[in-house]
């Protein structure tokens, strides 16, 4: 009994030698160089997904806007300079809200997230042939999921604002 009691701490004693020496080997991987980070960046197309992102900030900015700006008894020459004030304050924003100026934002980030050896892997599958395609296609699920999402919000925009509407009278109702 004495001889299989033993065993099996031994065995124990193994499974977790073995247990932290794994769990030293993943806390221990090489961080993501930036030199690697880059190239995945650019095999993933990463910054044909910002300027889908931008397209979408730059149609609600201007939506907003047209939203909030009182055009009534406006000339159609005060009418195009309005138009004309709108696209160079967006202008300004698509200054800052480009990709080589958001590129060193999102290289720490794969840094933080992903060891050298998942930059590796993620690499060699962004240069096969079914890599390319999804870093090709990912932009059109980005749109097409925008939209959804634009859809979506109509559908549930009145249920929101009656569950609201339902919340503030049963916090009134609380008050009372």
């Amino acid at each position: 009994m004495s001889k299989i009691l033993n065993g099996l701490l031994n065995y124990r004693r193994l499974v977790f030698a073995l247990c932290a020496i794994m769990a030293t080997f993943s806390a221990h991987a090489a961080p993501a160089s930036k030199e690697s980070v880059e190239r995945l960046l650019e095999l993933s197309e990463a910054d044909v997904t910002v300027e889908i992102m931008y397209s979408d900030v730059d149609r609600f900015l201007r939506k907003t806007l047209n939203s909030q700006i009182d055009r009534s008894g406006a000339t159609v020459a005060q009418d195009l300079s309005i138009d004309l004030a709108i696209d160079r304050f967006l202008q300004k924003i698509r200054a800052e809200f480009n990709w080589p100026s958001l590129k060193s934002l999102f290289i720490p980030i794969y840094q933080e997230t992903f060891n050298q050896q998942e930059v590796d892997d993620l690499i060699a599958f962004y240069q096969t042939p079914s890599g390319q395609a999804f870093a090709k296609k990912t932009p059109l699920i980005a749109q097409r999921s925008s939209l959804l999402m634009q859809q979506q919000e109509q559908i549930l925009k009145p249920k929101i604002e009656r569950a609201a509407e339902q919340l503030v009278k049963e916090i009134n109702d609380i008050k009372r």
